[in-house]
């Protein structure tokens, strides 16, 4: 029995070493695999959009405008209180949560829960960013947030996280985020033009 030309080639390519054929099971494996790759890229993408619409959307543009308002010494202190003493925890926040959701990334392919060291740096880094938060606007305008303080308090009661997988914490960090940022946008919809401080 003979080959024809294309059916030789056929053969050689099935039967090359180097190119193994996967079967069923390895085939799902890879597109659970890449499905982890495509959720941890989406909800890291997710929580940094949080941080900054939590903060650039309203409260950088709102303290310009409250320090224009100021004049002299006055102006001064108070650039100095919220930029100094405000920011400290905002910046130091933003560092702790980037090492939480680089645990979150190295370890979601792992089976294994996140671990208490990843969790209090994920939801503790967040929660102090919005504590920079409230020291900020304190500072600016002496209000107090209380969306924002209820969502902090939320964090720190969370940290039970380090009991799930790696991606499932992410993405409910991501959902408390979500939530206050839907809240902050219907409160202020009216306002949508203008700048609010609260």
């Amino acid at each position: 029995m003979y080959l024809t030309s294309p059916e030789r080639s056929s053969w050689a390519v099935r039967r090359s070493p180097g190119t193994p054929a996967l079967g069923g099971e390895e085939e799902d494996r890879a597109a659970e695999e890449q499905a982890r790759k495509r959720g941890r890229v989406v909800l890291g993408i997710a929580a940094a959009l949080c941080l900054w619409w939590l903060y650039f959307e309203v409260v950088s543009r709102a303290a310009e405008h409250r320090l224009r308002d100021q004049q002299g010494q006055a102006r001064a202190r108070m650039a100095l209180e919220a930029y100094s003493y405000g920011h400290f925890p905002i910046v130091t926040g933003i560092v702790v949560s980037a090492l939480g959701v680089e645990g979150v990334l190295a370890h979601a392919g792992g089976g294994e829960p996140l671990g208490l060291f990843y969790a209090s740096a994920l939801y503790g880094g967040f929660a102090l960013y919005l504590a920079g938060h409230l020291l900020f606007k304190r500072s600016m305008y002496a209000v107090l947030s209380v969306p924002r303080l209820i969502t902090a308090c939320v964090l720190l009661l969370a940290l039970p996280a380090a009991f799930l997988p790696p991606l499932v914490a992410l993405a409910g960090l991501v959902l408390v985020l979500g939530v206050l940022i839907v809240v902050e946008t219907r409160r202020y919809a009216a306002l949508r033009g203008g700048v609010r401080p609260g």
